[in-house]
């Protein structure tokens, strides 16, 4: 046992305890270093699922700011041909940037979104 080792009491069923006890004999392992071991292996595991969640949720969000950059891009070229009809300008103009501004809003929610996944991948990276 490492000096830097804490020690802490733990309840488990017969039945569990018998099994970790054959594994850890199977493995030439103490009972105690088996659980250490799974311990572990099981957190390493929720990590690395955490993180490929984040990535799965990164490509999404990569996929809508994209979307929202081409519908950005279809209203920006609508513009110059409602505003060169004076009947169409006052009715649509309006709609049009105000369409504009609510998908600028979610674009920037998204990269904010997209930051704040990055920071969490990069500190499950460097631990």
């Amino acid at each position: 046992m490492a000096t830097d080792d804490v020690q802490f009491r733990i309840r488990l069923n017969p039945h569990l305890k018998s099994r970790l006890e054959n594994i850890a004999e199977e493995e030439g392992r103490s009972l105690n270093a088996e659980i250490a071991r799974r311990l572990e292996s099981s957190l390493d595991s929720f990590r690395y699922t955490k993180r490929d969640e984040w990535i799965d949720r990164l490509s999404g969000l990569n996929e809508w700011l994209l979307e929202i950059d081409e519908q950005m891009r279809r209203f920006s070229l609508m513009l110059p041909e409602v505003s060169s009809r004076p009947d169409m300008e006052k009715l649509l103009r309006p709609i049009i940037i105000a369409k504009m501004a609510s998908l600028q809003k979610e674009r920037d929610r998204l990269c904010d979104e997209e930051i704040h996944i990055r920071s969490k991948i990069r500190a499950y990276d460097n631990h």
